[in-house]
C-alpha cells in the first residue's frame, strides 16, 4: 500500500520552501526600494497675480506652485527638472466666441527651453480645452516642467499667430 503522506510531505515541503524564498526576496527588494527613495521636496506657493490681454482674451495667473509633488508616485519630472503648477483664469473680453486650449501655453525657464503643459496627477481643477462665449471664463490649474531652481520662469501664450510671435508673462 502506498504511503499518501509521503507525496503530501514533498508537496508541503516545496510550498514551504517557495514561501520562504518569496519572503527573503521581498525583504531584499523592499529594503532597496526604501533606501532609494529621494527625500521629498517641499512645494512652495507664490502669489503671482499678473494679467495679460491679447486677442480678446484676458489671462490671469493667480498662484504658482514650484516643486509640486504628483499624487502618483511614478509621475516624476525629467532629470534636473521640477513640476510647476499655475492657477489661472482665461476670460473672453471680446464680442465673439474664443477657443481655449492648454497647448497654447508654454513655460520657459532660465535655459530658454519652452515646455508645453505636462500631465500631472493630483492637481486641482485641470484646465481643459473649451470655447468661451463673450464674457465667459474658465479657471483651473495647468502643470509644466521647468529646470529645478530656475531663476527665470516665463509663461508664453500663443494663439493663431501667423508671424510665430507669442505674448510673454514674466512670473518671477
Amino acid at each position: 500500500m502506498k504511503n499518501v503522506f509521503t507525496g503530501c510531505g514533498i508537496g508541503c515541503g516545496i510550498l514551504l520552501s517557495l514561501l520562504i524564498f518569496l519572503i527573503v526576496l521581498a525583504s531584499l527588494f523592499g529594503h532597496n526600494v526604501r533606501t532609494q527613495q529621494a527625500q521629498p521636496t517641499t512645494a512652495t506657493m507664490q502669489q503671482v497675480n499678473k494679467t495679460i490681454t491679447v486677442d480678446g482674451r484676458e489671462i490671469t495667473v493667480g498662484q504658482m506652485i514650484i516643486n509640486y509633488q504628483s499624487s502618483n508616485m511614478f509621475d516624476k519630472p525629467n532629470g534636473g527638472n521640477t513640476f510647476v503648477v499655475l492657477t489661472m483664469t482665461v476670460r473672453n473680453t471680446g464680442s465673439n466666441d474664443v477657443y481655449y486650449n492648454p497647448l497654447h501655453f508654454a513655460l520657459e525657464d532660465q535655459t530658454g527651453a519652452k515646455r508645453t503643459y505636462a500631465l500631472i496627477a493630483g492637481i486641482g481643477r485641470k484646465m481643459d480645452m473649451c470655447t468661451l462665449s463673450p464674457g465667459g471664463s474658465v479657471a483651473g490649474q495647468i502643470g509644466f516642467e521647468a529646470l529645478k531652481g530656475s531663476s527665470t520662469l516665463k509663461l508664453h501664450y500663443k494663439y493663431n499667430s501667423i508671424d510665430g510671435s507669442d505674448t510673454v508673462l514674466d512670473l518671477q
